[in-house]
């Protein structure tokens, strides 16, 4: 996939040798700088991302903004991102509800390349406090992670605000379950020349597939599962 080094060895030391279906479509057009949207897991925008700005700036400015609807979404993509980091020496942050502001300000401080955040949180520190701790204008990539969840919670207007502080030669990439009618507009009009990422109907789970669930007691359940 042309991985630069570092990002490699992190992939394989994670055990990620053989990418998915959806990763080997949408990971290739990331990389060549398509707008996307696509349904896929965490590694598949954070490797072209990494990929993408490879080393820590000393410039003042967030290069890659991560929105995510809920904190919990956040924390879950923490781990993630360390050890895709591991071998390079970019700097992340994390930014959203129910964290203090002091530690924010300071996190912002250290001048990080990549912040993870929930938009409302964002537009706080843009509007209400001090905006030249938070640049938004050298942004490379931004990525929008379970965007149906983001539009279902009403926050369009949130995402228009924070559109008027990015570049538009930024890189735009939305990875989301479902499509509804918010978002199909949200992407006709904020998306360049987009890809949509699906996977082929071989890769599809069938219609027909019937799951069954079983409980078993602790004491039991070696022998159940002979």
């Amino acid at each position: 996939m042309g991985l630069i080094p570092q990002l490699y060895r992190a992939t394989k030391h994670q055990g990620f040798n053989v990418p998915t279906p959806i990763q080997r479509k949408a990971i290739p057009q990331i990389l060549a700088r398509h707008d996307i949207v696509a349904c896929s897991k965490t590694a598949a925008f954070l490797i072209p991302m990494i990929n993408k700005l490879q080393n820590h700036s000393t410039v003042g400015g967030i290069r890659g903004l991560i929105l995510l609807p809920t904190r919990e979404f956040a924390l879950q993509i923490a781990s993630v991102l360390k050890y895709l980091c591991k071998f390079t020496d970019l700097q992340y942050s994390i930014m959203v509800g129910g964290h203090g502001l002091e530690g924010q300000f300071e996190s912002l401080s250290a001048n990080p390349d990549i912040l993870k955040c929930t938009p409302g949180r964002v537009l706080l520190h843009l509007l209400y406090l001090q905006e030249d701790r938070l640049k938004l204008s050298r942004v490379q990539m931004v990525i929008y992670d379970e965007a149906d969840f983001l539009f279902e919670m009403g926050l369009a207007d949130q995402f228009k605000q924070i559109l008027t502080h990015l570049s538009s030669q930024k890189q735009t990439l939305m990875f989301s379950a479902t499509i509804p009618e918010q978002l199909s507009i949200f992407v006709s009009v904020g998306l360049k020349d987009y890809i949509f990422c699906k996977l082929d109907k071989e890769y599809q789970l069938p219609d027909s597939l019937q799951l069954h669930f079983m409980s078993i007691a602790n004491e039991n359940k070696v022998l159940q599962y002979i």
